[in-house]
């Protein structure tokens, strides 16, 4: 949103149809605009306006600043209907085992047609500080362009004892002297299960290696049809955004999914600067706090730091932005207690010999409180420390 009190006009910005250009025109001199929009809603002040805001958002600031909206010229810019192409690059979901989202599988089955260009990328497959030896464990999925499946195999054991592979593509071999139930080979997508390590209703999860021909075959296989393949860079596109928002917020708070996390990464910087990396969407997101050194979207590498106080500032901005009332539907409540009424909405984050527990806390008296526990370095064994956090957590429920 561009804002020019001496010519008194509005922009309506409308993502991916070519806003970015005059915005650049109108605001290179300083001469025609008095505000531009700052280009993520996380940074956003009481008084700034943000980069795409709706129009009804802008009215109610345009009360609270005094301005009269009756008084601007407002306008907007679309594309030519005929001439879009729908990018059907969806980051966290596409064909997704366990976060189905069936509007997206239905909106790409009903085109004939499909074309796979490539994007501009700076992206590796894993970030710097993950261990290489864990390629084979769901938390290190593979970041890739266009993740399909969630970059993983499912085996499930179902009650009358098959094991379902999805998706069904690859060799899988069952192997009843292996030790470990789903394995994977490392330089190969050659897969081998232990069927009897299996018990009705396991399911597990090993990434595959990607690569475009891999994710192109995936996609033709999930679709049932035909996906051309093209060099060319796609320069003139839309984008399908997901309705799913805090489904795949769930996704990363609930069930820890570091793809996700690392797909959000790349997406921040493709919005916002047209090239696929998690390296400089960390940089974005960096951008928004001094207290932060981060080194990838998700947390696995060890060589990330924060500290308490960061985490609450973050916090603090995610409650001033979403509300508790969304909070207490994304984050995972009660940490690890018990037969008591909801009264703690947090993240754990875990690595050998360190646990840190961080969120919300609303006490006997009604107030809400944020907080960061970080344990680190420790020996014990990680069921007391979580006992004492617990103790913790109740203390500060009857006493604050």
């Amino acid at each position: 949103m561009l804002i020019s009190h001496k010519f008194q006009f509005v922009t309506i910005d409308i993502p991916t149809t070519g806003t970015r250009s005059y915005r650049q025109t109108l605001h290179i001199d300083n001469s025609y605009v008095d505000v531009m929009g700052v280009p993520s809603p996380l940074m956003l002040k009481p008084t700034d306006f943000y980069q795409h805001q709706k129009s009804v958002d802008a009215i109610q600031k345009f009360k609270i600043l005094n301005w009269k909206w009756e008084d601007y010229f407002k306008y907007t810019t679309i594309r030519n209907p005929w001439a879009r192409c729908v990018s059907y690059y969806m980051w966290t979901k596409t064909v997704h085992q366990r976060y189905i989202d069936k509007d997206l599988e239905k909106f790409l089955k009903k085109f004939k047609h499909i074309v796979y260009h490539i994007p501009k990328t700076d992206l590796d497959k894993y970030g710097p500080g993950w261990a290489w030896d864990d390629y084979n464990n769901y938390y290190q999925a593979e970041r890739s362009e266009m993740p399909i499946y969630g970059n993983v195999i499912q085996a499930v054991k179902k009650s009358n004892g098959d094991i379902e592979i999805t998706p069904d593509t690859y060799k899988i071999v069952f192997d009843f002297e292996q030790k470990k139930q789903l394995d994977r080979s490392e330089k190969e997508n050659n897969f081998s299960l232990n069927p009897s390590l299996f018990k009705s209703g396991d399911t597990l999860y090993s990434p595959f290696i990607t690569s475009r021909k891999n994710t192109i075959s995936l996609l033709e296989n999930a679709l049932g049809k035909k996906v051309e393949f093209k060099k060319e860079e796609l320069k003139d596109y839309n984008v399908l955004n997901s309705d799913q928002v805090d489904y795949i917020y769930a996704a990363i708070l609930k069930d820890s999914d570091n793809l996700i996390s690392e797909s959000i990464a790349a997406n921040i910087s493709f919005r916002l600067n047209d090239t696929i990396s998690v390296d400089k969407g960390v940089e974005l997101i960096k951008s928004l706090s001094k207290q932060i050194e981060l080194f990838d979207g998700s947390g696995l590498s060890r060589y990330n730091l924060v500290t308490p106080k960061s985490i609450i500032s973050s916090l603090h901005d995610i409650y001033n932005l979403i509300g508790f009332d969304r909070i207490k539907k994304i984050f995972p409540k009660n940490y690890i207690i018990q037969d008591k009424e909801d009264f703690v909405w947090g993240k754990t984050g875990t690595l050998k010999n360190n646990h840190n527990y961080s969120g919300y806390i609303i006490t006997d008296k009604n107030r809400i409180y944020i907080f960061s526990i970080m344990i680190n370095h420790f020996t014990n064994d990680l069921s007391k420390i979580k006992d004492a956090i617990v103790d913790f957590l109740i203390y500060l429920k009857s006493n604050s």
